[in-house]
């Protein structure tokens, strides 16, 4: 009776910021056995000013029984490609950069001289050192994939190099897209994980003066690690 009377005045949703809530209320009755209770929640990201159904569907999530463990949680790429639809739709998927965020000691520097070197070597030299605010932001909703110990994210964005303080405006826009695998693994307390970029590729979208063109690319990276 008292396991009732919890169930059915647990909260079901709950902001997650002032752009977007989850919204996990139950979305069958539980099930409860002599050895475990299962409980299927909805995990699902929505808009908090303007509900807009997700273009996607929540799969089935099968969980294998065991007892070795008091709690078992799975949560399927709904759940993340819920939060990625809203965030993208609200415009939220985007970060400025600028050279005061990059470390002291990177040979590579925000600024006219140091960029083009990179992408356009032979005008380089004919621009002065301008400082450069590079802009990253999605121009379609990120795609969340779950495997057996493998997450896979991509994403769809442009990279725009904006000349703040001149006459020049804007630089040049690329068009960015990018597949990249994360392996987990889970120890003790810690979590463990192996980042790898599968392909990115770059192009072209705009020239706002009229330098050389560049052919698109496509770039290949090692594993990296990571732990929390």
């Amino acid at each position: 009776q008292s396991l009732n009377y919890v169930i059915i005045y647990l909260p079901a949703k709950a902001n997650a910021d002032k752009y977007a809530g989850i919204d996990y209320s139950m979305v069958m009755n539980p099930r409860a056995t002599s050895n475990y209770i299962d409980l299927n929640l909805n995990g699902q990201f929505y808009n908090n000013r303007k509900y807009q159904e997700p273009p996607l569907s929540p799969p089935y999530v099968y969980i294998p029984y065991s007892s070795s463990s008091m709690l078992y949680i799975t949560m399927s790429e709904y759940t993340a490609n819920t939060a990625g639809f809203v965030y993208f739709s609200t415009g939220q998927l985007y970060v400025d950069i600028t050279d005061y965020m990059i470390p002291r000691s990177s040979l590579l520097r925000l600024n006219t001289k140091s960029i083009l070197q990179l992408i356009m070597p032979e005008i380089a030299d004919q621009l002065p050192a301008y400082p450069i605010k590079l802009q990253i932001k999605a121009n379609r909703q990120p795609s969340v994939t779950f495997q057996p110990n493998n997450i896979t994210l991509q994403v769809f964005g442009s990279i725009t190099a904006a000349l703040p303080g001149t006459t020049l405006g804007n630089l040049f826009i690329l068009n960015v897209t990018a597949s990249v695998d994360v392996k987990i693994q889970i120890s003790a307390i810690k979590l463990f994980g192996r980042t790898s970029l599968n392909r990115m590729r770059l192009s072209f979208g705009s020239d706002y003066i009229e330098l050389l063109k560049v052919r698109p690319c496509t770039i290949h990276s090692p594993p990296q690690l990571f732990q929390t």
